[in-house]
């Protein structure tokens, strides 16, 4: 909006409430002394000997299984589905409740 439409705005009495951009968000926070820092991406954990040798013997497992041709893989998932809401313990809440009659 010019200032010239502005001023004629302000004389007619409109009311404006100004709303300021993303832009001048950054800008304030920069006057502030705030600013974005980089983050150093995390490292990996040092490899622990104990964890090391199970998946050393998970691995020689798996490879001896491979190599039987008397063994039958299974592959299991271990998730379970949980009922949520009403569905959930039979239907039945640990809080009291009742039905709301207009």
């Amino acid at each position: 909006m010019s200032l010239d439409y502005l001023s004629i705005a302000l004389n007619l009495g409109v009311s404006f409430r100004l709303v300021s951009t993303d832009s001048e968000h950054h800008r304030k926070l920069n006057d502030l002394g705030y600013s974005l820092k980089r983050v150093l991406k995390s490292k990996p954990k040092k490899k622990i000997a104990e964890t090391e040798a199970i998946f050393e013997q998970i691995e020689k497992i798996n490879r001896e299984a491979d190599e039987d041709p008397k063994t039958l893989r299974i592959s299991l998932d271990g998730k379970v589905g949980v009922k949520v809401g009403e569905f959930d313990r039979g239907g039945k809440t640990r809080v009291k409740t009742e039905a709301f009659l207009p």
